[in-house]
């Protein structure tokens, strides 16, 4: 079964109260580092989703009706 947008957003978000939750000076060596990498690689891929959006936002002109010109930085 494929996971809808909305349920994937809902999953992020329970994931990241779970981690900030989490009582990370107990956390054995291997486990921080372990945690360290995965949240490195996430939030990388956190930046190329945002980014994606972000760019269609824009090619749809979506800014204009919120206010502003562009999703650019001046």
């Amino acid at each position: 079964m494929r996971t809808s947008q909305v349920e994937a957003g809902d999953q992020i978000a329970a994931g990241l109260d779970a981690l900030a939750a989490a009582d990370v000076l107990s956390l054995d060596d291997q486990t921080l580092r372990r945690q360290l990498l995965d949240l490195v690689t996430a939030a990388d891929q956190v930046h190329a989703e945002l980014a994606r959006r972000v760019d269609a936002f824009d090619r749809r002109g979506l800014a204009e009706p919120d206010g502003f010109r562009t999703t650019k930085p001046c």
